[in-house]
């Protein structure tokens, strides 16, 4: 299976040397063929990872126009929607079956089905809502979950694993007696200018124990050359509200001047996130 799979992929790449000259038509047909593996192979937290930073985002169903108008909470012109399901059509979020006849597919019916957070991901434009899993061993004590009062406010929590304190990040750090195991940040600091991290980070060296605490950064590490489109995507997203992705160079950098050192960075393997561990110099 390795060895098979590994010629197919080779076959694939060597296919993007093709020269094709005056035959578009080929050129489009294996486009559409490579298109559609790429959808059939893609996981339905990838493809709304992607939606984030490529794609427009509307709803579909198992109906034909007329049947889709009539259960829209709105009116909406027929010939409007066939062009927004064609164009869903297009991008593989729906199947279309016939002449104005569509049907969901895997990914559209995970839109509708409140479980998975696919649809509130996307209204969010982040993936920060996907949930994660609780596991975590008592003999480490209990998890600390900061953010500022009035959110801390809003969380309600099923199990007694957490504990919720109301902190701002910019003052000093209210855990700090014997200093915690761990201080985790995921997708956090790259809202914010490397002043402003280094600021954040210096708060929390000051509260750590030398020698038992880490700091743990849950965020994108930019490749200095070859970055994905998730990772490319949100760095311009984030410059937006004058946050940006880094690269090993400028982790180490806010982190140096922090206090700390980077120990290790862990990448996730497929483009999107590392973890950054690092502790006290």
């Amino acid at each position: 299976m390795a060895d098979s799979t590994r010629d197919l992929i080779q076959k694939l790449n060597a296919a993007a040397a093709i020269k094709f000259g005056d035959d578009d038509a080929t050129r489009l047909e294996m486009a559409m063929a490579a298109r559609k593996l790429y959808h059939k192979l893609e996981t339905n937290a990838e493809k709304v990872l992607r939606f984030i930073n490529e794609e427009p985002v509307v709803g579909g169903g198992e109906k034909n126009i007329d049947e889709l108008r009539a259960i829209a909470k709105k009116d909406i012109d027929p010939e409007l929607l066939q062009h927004l399901l064609q164009l869903l059509a297009s991008s593989n979020i729906i199947k279309e079956t016939g002449e104005d006849l569509f049907q969901p597919t895997n990914f559209s019916l995970s839109l509708g089905d409140k479980r998975t957070l696919l649809a509130p991901a996307l209204r969010v434009r982040t993936d920060h809502v996907m949930r994660p899993s609780i596991h975590f061993p008592a003999f480490l004590g209990s998890l600390v979950l900061q953010d500022l009062p009035k959110v801390i406010a809003m969380a309600k929590f099923t199990t007694d694993k957490i504990r919720a304190i109301g902190h701002n990040f910019f003052e000093p750090q209210p855990v700090k007696d014997t200093g915690s195991r761990v201080y985790f940040f995921h997708a956090v600091l790259h809202d914010w200018p490397d002043s402003t991290v280094v600021n954040i980070l210096k708060q929390v060296a000051a509260a750590m124990k030398p020698g038992y605490s880490k700091l743990l950064v849950n965020d994108i590490v930019l490749p200095p050359v070859g970055a994905s489109i998730y990772q490319a995507g949100l760095d311009c997203f984030m410059l937006q509200i004058s946050g940006k992705e880094r690269t090993e160079a400028v982790w180490n950098k806010v982190i140096s001047e922090a206090g700390m050192k980077i120990v290790n960075i862990w990448p996730d393997g497929r483009g999107y996130e590392s973890l950054v561990e690092a502790e006290l110099l």
